[in-house]
């Protein structure tokens, strides 16, 4: 599960700027990365703190081991996904080589992936095992080839953040380089979304708030539709996407830094807008943010 607040925690986590300012304060408390271990939100481990998360994880290794299936993967439904992320947040932390070298796990967390050209077993054997199978780059080049062929003229995947985001990601992971002209043209297509100035919507119409330097397409309806077709594990939630467009500003200055984008005027601009109003509000989510704003608007 992914939320307002804890994107915009993550996305200032990976800022230069603003990375030491979000993980001294209240907002990286032990119990805020405690909930992404209660819901099972392996996929987001990567973009954490390596010690705080590791100090979390370790006292469920002994858990993690039992529950792998006999073919050395996790769960039934989505398992290879599952099974990937799982692996890569116990890269992240430090923990799976110890894991494999005093071949602690009950099956071989490779056996799963070996002959096999699914997506993400092509990336758990690349980017945590470094096994490269006969027909691995061939299929690698056909799953990036099938990406960049979605892609529209104005550099985007379905005139969505989201969607846009999602297939640029995925091109990275499979090691397409940041020059590549479909990464440059998706990069321009982001950046055009970028908005002056945007109203906080109450359903579907303003209340009053108006938000500075976000990224956001027009319609923040499909940008939910894409994310619950795209990102599944998110358990998206209208309000999220349609309040203040938080998730979409989030998902695309999350992929900007990825590539190195943050000097750009308009990041800069998106990132002191997501720590302002994260810092003060307590908060990025709906609630947070309009209980604060009408207790001012009756003040005054």
């Amino acid at each position: 599960m992914l939320r307002c607040t804890m994107t915009g925690i993550i996305v200032l986590l990976k800022s230069k700027n603003y990375h030491d300012k979000i993980l001294n304060s209240d907002h990286c408390a032990s119990h805020v990365f405690e909930n992404v271990l209660e819901h099972e939100s392996w996929y987001l481990i990567p973009d954490l703190p390596e010690i705080r998360m590791k100090n979390l994880i370790l006292p469920l290794v002994p858990d993690i081991i039992e529950k792998q299936n006999k073919n050395g993967s996790w769960k039934k439904k989505n398992s290879e996904k599952i099974s990937f992320d799982i692996l890569r947040a116990l890269q992240h932390v430090g923990i799976l080589d110890d894991l494999l070298l005093n071949n602690e796990f009950r099956y071989d967390p490779k056996q799963w992936t070996l002959g096999q050209l699914s997506e993400y077993s092509l990336l758990t054997k690349r980017l945590i095992f470094n096994i490269n199978e006969p027909d691995d780059d061939k299929a690698v080049c056909l799953f990036v080839e099938n990406i960049k062929s979605e892609q529209q003229a104005n550099g985007s995947w379905d005139n969505s953040i989201v969607s846009t985001c999602y297939h640029m990601n995925k091109m990275l992971d499979f090691g397409i380089n940041a020059q590549c002209e479909a990464i440059k043209k998706g990069v321009d297509y982001i950046l055009s979304t970028y908005n002056e100035k945007i109203d906080a919507w109450h359903v579907q119409t303003p209340y009053g708030l108006s938000i500075n330097h976000f990224f956001s397409t027009e319609n923040r309806f499909t940008e939910l539709e894409y994310a619950s077709k795209l990102y599944p594990e998110w358990i998206p939630r209208s309000l999220c996407f349609r309040h203040i467009a938080i998730m979409q500003n989030t998902t695309a200055l999350k992929l900007l830094l990825r590539l190195g984008y943050e000097d750009n005027e308009l990041v800069e601009k998106s990132l002191n807008e997501t720590f302002y109003l994260l810092t003060t509000y307590n908060g990025l989510c709906d609630s947070d943010i309009k209980k604060s704003y009408f207790a001012s608007v009756e003040k005054n």
